[in-house]
């Protein structure tokens, strides 16, 4: 079930942060593209940032983790005052349960909330974390590899039912 993620929602706003905080959840890994952005986007939309001000009042550690170098996660991390993990490789969980240990926390800690089966959620299932799959905010513009993978996840969300 590496690619049944957790729990579903529409957009990052719409995550439901009581239901985290039940769940034990302290820390929020949070893609970039297509979850706090549209893809390519210096700009995080501002319910991104309404929901990111919020999960931090609420006393929850918010981070973005992406596969994108520091130099385009920076303005978004700035704008939203969080720290910004770059270039972690995901699917791969190495680097980001390196970071997860750093800071005093364990996996089941966590949530990594993305757009994308094949990495986020992927990626938090190796982790052993909780895993929340959104719908993207725009497939009209998006990476050569992003448009590749959204076929494959196409047919696992059929396969699968999700």
């Amino acid at each position: 079930m590496c690619f049944r993620p957790d729990t579903r929602a529409r957009r990052l706003w719409e995550v439901n942060l009581y239901a985290m905080r039940y769940l034990g959840i302290k820390l929020l890994l949070l893609d970039a593209d297509n979850t706090l952005t549209k893809w390519n986007d210096l700009n995080a939309l501002p319910e991104a940032a309404e929901f990111v001000r919020t999960a931090k009042a609420a006393g929850f550690g918010v981070v973005v983790i992406s596969n994108n170098h520091a130099d385009r996660l920076e303005p978004i991390s700035k704008q939203l005052e969080i720290n910004c993990l770059p270039d972690m490789h995901k699917p791969l969980a190495k680097k980001t349960k390196a970071f997860v240990e750093s800071i005093g926390l364990q996996p089941r800690d966590c949530a990594v909330i993305g757009d994308q089966i094949l990495t986020d959620v992927l990626m938090g299932k190796r982790l052993g974390a909780h895993t929340v799959l959104l719908d993207p905010i725009d497939l009209t513009h998006e990476y050569k590899v992003t448009k590749f993978n959204r076929n494959i996840e196409r047919l696992i969300k059929k396969l699968w039912k999700i």
